[in-house]
């Protein structure tokens, strides 16, 4: 059991250390965009990567914006550029863009090291742990294959309470013993 609880302690912390890092990176940055706004250089380019990065860590998607030029003879060109690619476009849609990205990220970073203190949170991604799983993995929530997985998971771990119930001091010997044999070279 102490095993277990070091574990959760060691996981706990990551996510905390982990989003609480990116969460900090993400307002420094936005501090530095909001310079570059004020005053463009191009030291600024040197973050790009790193920005686009942290908003798909995120979850925050590209976008794109349409652009339009006259080439000549009377005719149009048309474009969508993607505002990832194009980070310190001064161009007021881009910029727009971007500060909403920026502000979004910053909430995502913000909202998952508070779920790392949220006892409620890790409750609830142990009761749905399969549907976290196929998320992290990319799978639809609303996919038949993924609630099957939820129900057996719910259906196994009722069973492994009730025989945990029963014959509780022989399934503690077991496990004991099994994780002694992990453990030990």
């Amino acid at each position: 059991m102490l095993y277990i609880a070091l574990v959760f302690l060691i996981v706990v912390a990551a996510k905390l250390l982990l989003n609480f890092s990116r969460f900090r990176r993400c307002k420094y940055l936005l501090k530095r965009y909001n310079e570059y706004l004020k005053q463009p250089n191009l030291e600024f380019y040197e973050h790009q990567i790193e920005i686009v990065n942290l908003f798909q860590q995120a979850g925050i998607h590209d976008s794109s914006v349409i652009h339009v030029e006259p080439v000549g003879f009377g005719q149009i060109a048309t474009s969508r550029p993607s505002v990832f690619r194009n980070v310190g476009a001064l161009r007021e849609d881009i910029v727009k863009l971007m500060l909403s990205k920026f502000y979004g990220s910053v909430g995502v970073y913000k909202t998952r090291t508070l779920e790392a203190l949220n006892p409620l949170h890790w409750v609830e991604t142990l009761i749905f742990l399969p549907r976290e799983i196929l998320n992290y993995l990319g799978v639809s929530q609303a996919n038949v294959v993924s609630k099957l997985l939820q129900l057996i998971y719910w259906f196994v771990t009722a069973a492994a309470f009730f025989v945990w119930g029963l014959y509780q001091t022989q399934v503690g010997l077991i496990v004991k013993n099994w994780i002694d044999k992990l453990l030990t070279p």
